[in-house]
């Protein structure tokens, strides 16, 4: 009795008849999928012609950036190696510096503005504040006033 009930739980495990019917139980209703590795691989190459256009855009767009950038910075050196003379190029250099100067004393002045500007607003509120103060004993003072007059 034992051993049929065996054959028969074997029978209910394993309904195949063969082995192409298995593999294509096991494959999802016949359909066979690619591991995971093989869909990575395909992914990948996938995107490789969309890479690869990308960086022929980038390429592009840099080359358009920088080559005229690049000619620029060459035009100039040859114009300061072949037409500025030294004293002209000292005198750029005292320009620059003194610029330089007057940026940070103009920085140092502003900023000094601002920290007056906001002890002056501290100022104002405070002077507001005993100002309201002021205006409350006023009204206090009219109102007994009037109380002991009448």
């Amino acid at each position: 009795q034992r051993e049929e009930d065996d054959d028969d739980d074997d029978r209910l495990l394993f309904p195949w008849e063969d082995e192409q019917t298995l593999i294509a139980e096991l494959s999802h209703d016949g359909r066979v999928e690619l591991d995971d590795d093989e869909n990575t691989l395909k992914l990948i190459d996938s995107l490789e012609h969309s890479f690869t256009r990308h960086s022929n855009i980038l390429v592009d767009d840099i080359a358009q950036t920088l080559v005229p950038a690049v000619r620029r910075v060459k035009e100039a050196h040859h114009v300061l190696n072949t037409r500025v003379d030294d004293d002209f190029g000292k005198g750029l250099w005292e320009f620059h510096e003194a610029c330089k100067k007057m940026e940070l004393a103009t920085l140092r002045d502003a900023e000094e503005v601002n920290e007056e500007y906001q002890a002056a607003q501290v100022r104002i509120a405070d002077i507001m504040g005993k100002l309201e103060d002021a205006y409350a004993r006023r009204d206090q003072l009219w109102v007994d006033f009037e109380v002991k007059l009448n």
